[in-house]
């Protein structure tokens, strides 16, 4: 969900399109997997749900994602000097 909210120009987007498409192709996905039930029983479209996500995984697989660069140290709130680097460590102080 957070890779395709990324690939979309305006936050707005992202939060209305992606979960409201998900939604909708659920909703198709429990109306064909029903059918299939009511043909050829209840067994046969389990094994069929469970090979969905991997029928899913080959073109996730595929798009593009651009690598994100490293935060900067002042971006990290771990970075080395920082407040909550400080408490972090005096917490895992051993004594």
């Amino acid at each position: 969900m957070v890779m395709g909210q990324s690939f979309l120009p305006r936050m707005w987007h992202g939060f209305g399109i992606d979960p409201g498409a998900g939604f909708w192709y659920g909703g198709v996905g429990v109306t064909v997997l029903g059918w299939f039930a009511d043909l050829w029983g209840v067994p046969a479209t389990l094994w069929i749900i469970a090979f969905i996500p991997w029928v899913a995984f080959l073109p996730a697989a595929l798009i593009p994602y651009p690598m994100k660069k490293a935060l900067p140290e002042w971006g990290c709130p771990c970075a080395e000097g920082s407040d909550a680097r400080k408490r972090i460590d005096f917490l895992m102080k051993e004594e």
